[in-house]
C-alpha cells in the first residue's frame, strides 16, 4: 500500500499529448500539456500546469466559412485549495496564456460553506480577460469574406449553489449565475485564407461590432423521492 512521505499525502503528475484532424485532413489539435498535484497530510492541495499548442485549425471561428488557423498559444497556471472536509473551504487560482505576445489571464476563487450537515453553499467567481487577439466579428455581405478584429474582452462570472436536505426523501437545491462580458474591437482584418489576415480600413466596422452581455440564470428544484430509487 502507498504510504505518506513526510508531510506529503499524495503527489501526481500527468502528461497529455493531443492530435486531432477533421475529415478533410486539417489538423484541429496539436497540443501538449502537463499537470502536477500535491496534497498534504492536512488535505491542502496545490496544483500547477503548463501547456501549449502549435498552429491548428479552428473550423467554427468563422461561423461556417473557411477555417481559421489559430497561431501558437501557450498557457500556465496554479491553484491552491484548503481542506475540503472542513465547514469552510476555499480555492484560489489563476491562469495566464499568450498568443503571439497577446495575453489572456484568468483569476478565480471558490468558497464552500457547510454550516450544518444538511445545508451547503458554494460561491464561485471568475474574471477572464483577452487582450488584442484576433477573432471573427462579421462577414462582408458582398463577397462573404470573414472579417476579424483585435478584441479586448472582459468577462465576470459569479455563481451561487445551495442545497438543503430537509428529510432523507425531500431536498431543495438552487443554482444562480450572474454573467457580464464586454468586447471592444480595433485593427480590422479580412481572412482570404486560413493562415492569412490582411489589414483593412476600420471605417465600416469600428464600434459597430462591439458587444456587451449581462445575464442572470436562476434554477431552484424541490425534489421528493417518494420511494427509494
Amino acid at each position: 500500500n502507498a504510504q505518506p512521505v513526510g508531510a506529503i499525502r499524495s503527489l501526481s503528475g500527468n502528461l497529455d499529448l493531443s492530435v486531432a484532424s477533421s475529415f478533410a485532413g486539417q489538423l484541429t489539435e496539436k497540443s501538449l500539456s502537463n499537470r502536477y498535484t500535491l496534497e498534504t497530510l492536512g488535505l491542502w492541495q496545490f496544483t500547477t500546469f503548463i501547456g501549449g499548442h502549435l498552429p491548428q485549425y479552428d473550423l467554427f471561428e468563422t461561423r461556417g466559412n473557411i477555417p481559421y488557423q489559430v497561431p501558437i498559444h501557450w498557457w500556465t497556471g496554479a491553484r491552491v485549495s484548503s481542506p475540503r472536509n472542513k465547514r469552510v473551504s476555499a480555492s484560489l487560482g489563476a491562469n495566464y496564456g499568450e498568443q503571439r505576445g497577446r495575453p489572456g489571464p484568468d483569476v478565480f476563487v471558490d468558497l464552500g460553506v457547510r454550516p450544518i450537515d444538511r445545508l451547503a453553499f458554494a460561491l464561485s467567481g471568475q474574471w477572464s480577460g483577452s487582450f488584442g487577439r484576433p477573432r471573427w466579428v462579421a462577414e462582408r455581405e458582398a463577397d462573404a469574406m470573414p472579417i476579424f478584429a483585435r478584441a479586448t474582452i472582459h468577462s465576470v462570472e459569479v455563481s451561487l449553489r445551495a442545497s438543503l436536505a430537509i428529510t432523507p426523501q425531500l431536498s431543495l437545491s438552487s443554482y444562480n449565475q450572474l454573467l457580464h462580458t464586454t468586447a471592444h474591437h480595433t485593427e480590422f482584418f479580412e481572412l482570404p485564407s486560413p493562415e492569412t489576415l490582411v489589414s483593412i480600413a476600420p471605417d465600416d466596422w469600428f464600434g459597430i461590432v462591439d458587444r456587451g452581455l449581462s445575464s442572470l440564470v436562476s434554477n431552484t428544484i424541490l425534489r421528493w423521492e417518494y420511494l427509494p430509487g
